[in-house]
């Protein structure tokens, strides 16, 4: 009898704690879409999609958060009429886009492994929390919403490849007419190439430093070349490879203080660099931060205005009319891209894909006071 009662009493508490987590005001659903497979859109996700701008900007506007559960909405909606087509993107092109992105803000090439372990020593967290606090999803999520993303940019290209192409067209008169409005932007600092190596620390500092020290010993000697390990450090971005050991590519450096302190440099060091004496040879091996770095100066260049047939960065052949070109030609390529996934979504609205649970006043009272 006893344990009759008591299997009665935890039963009780169980299904209040269920009941209670199914009236919770975030499991609600705000919208269901339904083009291939189903999608609920609960306040949850809402408020997860929204937390990053939360902490940005501080508590949204009611029409704010409207607007943000549009494009959860576009979003489940491109996905699905993507998957309809067969179109996925693979863990690899995942992995090599968010190693771009990583290169792109570290501004020099680093993996993953690489980038982790910066964090962990500079921030105290993981490469997860870090992008946690960004993005308010998991490194994992976070992948898989990359998946998402290039799956959705395939399918908007193959469905609007004709309008895309046109859009980014650019004419000689808006070349010209940009590069006459912003000709002071068009100067080109005093100017050093170095070849740059670094080898990070890692869990074992006297293995990394002796790998410094071999490397540089190898290049004096002529055992390997500087062009051996670019493309060394190219292939491996390329495929995503974490477990490096080193990184080595040319770099141009203005004279300006913020590339001083992006290389952790002293005032007299950076001097140094732009000194002709300089030229061909490789510094010593330095500790800097969480690596250990050498470098040799290659070229030299006075600071000049540059026109629009000079090329933007010695060592390579784009000028700047292309440069111009090639940036117009994004920005309208990107609004393109904006309004072409817009008028996707809703033709896929129009076929009545999308279902709303909350709407008016009882959707208004959702969205309050969070």
């Amino acid at each position: 009898m006893k344990k009759a009662i008591l299997s009665c009493f935890v039963f009780g508490i169980l299904a209040s704690s269920i009941f209670a987590q199914l009236n919770s005001p975030d499991l609600q659903v705000l919208a269901i879409v339904k083009y291939k497979g189903t999608d609920t859109i609960t306040l949850g996700t809402l408020k997860t999609q929204a937390k990053p701008f939360i902490q940005q900007y501080g508590p949204l506007p009611i029409e704010k958060k409207k607007e943000l559960l549009e494009t959860i909405i576009d979003d489940k909606l491109l996905s699905q009429a993507a998957e309809k087509q067969n179109i996925y993107a693979s863990d690899a092109q995942a992995n090599q886009y968010f190693q771009q992105q990583l290169t792109q803000f570290a501004r020099q090439p680093i993996t993953e492994q690489q980038f982790s372990e910066i964090l962990q020593k500079q921030q105290g967290i993981t490469l997860d929390q870090y992008i946690k606090n960004q993005t308010g999803m998991s490194l994992a999520e976070y992948k898989k919403a990359l998946k998402r993303q290039i799956a959705q940019n395939e399918y908007i290209k193959q469905k609007k490849m004709t309008e895309l192409q046109k859009a980014s067209a650019v004419s000689d008169e808006e070349i010209k007419s940009y590069y006459n409005n912003n000709r002071s932007s068009f100067v080109q600092p005093e100017t050093v190439e170095i070849f740059h190596v670094v080898v990070q620390k890692g869990s074992d500092e006297a293995k990394a430093k002796k790998k410094a020290d071999d490397l540089l010993a190898s290049l004096k000697a002529g055992k390997i070349t500087q062009y051996t390990m670019t493309q060394n450090t190219q292939a491996n971005l390329q495929k995503g490879n974490n477990n490096v050991e080193y990184a080595a590519m040319v770099i141009p450096v203005f004279r300006m203080e913020e590339y001083r302190i992006q290389l952790g440099m002293s005032q007299a060091d950076f001097d140094k660099l732009y000194d002709s004496s300089s030229l061909n040879n490789y510094s010593k091996v330095e500790e800097v931060g969480d690596s250990f770095r050498f470098y040799m100066p290659l070229t030299h260049s006075d600071p000049k205005f540059l026109g629009l047939s000079d090329v933007v960065q010695k060592g390579t052949t784009a000028t700047v009319y292309k440069y111009i070109e090639n940036m117009i030609g994004m920005q309208k390529q990107q609004q393109a891209v904006i309004t072409a996934r817009t008028e996707l979504a809703k033709e896929l609205r129009d076929e009545g894909a999308v279902q709303y649970v909350k709407d008016g006043a009882e959707l208004d009272a959702l969205l309050k006071d969070w």
